[in-house]
């Protein structure tokens, strides 16, 4: 059995208090040569299924109360958040994308289900459609899924930990939960990778790239393994191999590709405070390194959560939407952030 989250963390936030040290050593950068071929593996056949599935007890997450308002920067819009909170165990929410219509998202859990959500004046709105495509007799271990994109054709793309792979899923809201699904080949060292340490950031990038970057453990200082790839259209990816340095305590826990072209990584961090989060605006360099471009530091703007999936609504009509779930990890309830702010509001990085 895996070791939980809630371990590792718990563990990270121990060595902060105590001030040990001891921290393993930087991860070395991948070869960016290491892809070994994998053959595709489809699942069986499946009946067909309506296109949108039957939809299962609404879930409204209320309005969380007493938010303090966010800091603006100087000359700037100060953000403007909404946080709701449910209190329904839901799996562990893990992933996020846009949906069919203007405001309208999908979100996967690590438990392999499927939600559509929407807002309104109730709160967050979320619909339980099923499991994805290929899971129903799946184990734990196969069925946790951590992120989700959507590819401009509107398939979808799904990434898994424990066991490493990914896969890729027909059009629409029914493709996720009918099928059939794809799973591509990736290369050895993303297969190799630690059990719950798997790909949690999964972004498509302006130049039609998608680029991966690997959770690593919250003990861990150094270099995340990053591959940078194409839209798979075959039963396996060739990728370059990069990486994304962070501190002690930070793991990536999602990123999301804006309307900008720019790719966001998601950052969590636990110190001596608790939990606390921030969005890094990434650059890369030639050789498809990743650092951080600017910064907005989420610290007392949302409420303190395991926030482990982002997205960008892409029809925001001013500035940037970002869209966050949190994973309870069985302990807590989820958290879902509606965040606008400014591309003025992030700080330029040291």
């Amino acid at each position: 059995m895996p070791v939980s989250r809630t371990f590792l963390w718990c563990l990270a936030a121990a060595v902060v208090v105590c001030g040990c040290s001891g921290a393993p050593a930087p991860t070395p950068a991948p070869a960016a040569d290491a892809v070994s071929p994998v053959p595709v593996v489809v699942p069986p056949d499946r009946p067909p299924v309506p296109d949108r599935p039957a939809a299962g007890p609404v879930v409204v997450a209320r309005p969380l109360p007493g938010l303090v308002p966010a800091s603006a920067t100087a000359g700037c819009a100060p953000p403007v958040v909404h946080a709701y909170e449910t209190t329904d165990d839901l799996g562990g929410l893990s992933g996020i994308a846009r949906g069919d219509g203007p405001g309208e998202f999908v979100v996967i859990s690590d438990a392999g289900g499927v939600f559509s959500l929407t807002f309104d004046d109730s709160g967050a709105r979320l619909v339980p459609r099923g499991l994805l495509a290929g899971l129903e007799t799946a184990t734990n271990a196969d069925r946790d899924a951590e992120a989700l994109v959507r590819l401009p054709d509107g398939r979808w793309i799904v990434s898994f930990e424990r066991t490493h792979r990914l896969a890729v899923f027909p059009s629409g809201l029914g493709g996720l939960v009918g099928g059939p699904a794809s799973v591509v080949g990736v290369p050895a060292d993303w297969r190799a990778l630690p059990a719950n340490q798997g790909v949690e950031s999964l972004a498509l990038g302006g130049d039609g790239r998608l680029v991966a970057i690997a959770e690593g453990s919250p003990l861990q200082v150094g270099d995340r393994p990053v591959w940078w790839f194409s839209p798979p259209d075959g039963p396996q990816i060739q990728a370059l191999a990069a990486t994304y340095r962070t501190g002690f305590g930070v793991t990536p826990g999602d990123a999301a590709g804006g309307p900008d072209g720019q790719v966001y990584v998601l950052e969590r961090q636990l110190g001596t405070g608790g939990l606390t989060a921030r969005i890094v605006r990434v650059v890369a360099a030639g050789d498809g390194r990743l650092g951080p471009q600017a910064t907005l530091d989420l610290s007392g703007m949302v409420p303190a959560a395991n926030y482990e999936g982002m997205t960008i609504d892409p029809a925001a009509a001013d500035g940037l939407r970002f869209i966050l779930v949190s994973d309870g990890d069985g302990a807590a309830p989820s958290v879902i952030v509606d965040l606008a702010v400014r591309s003025c509001a992030f700080r330029t990085a040291d």
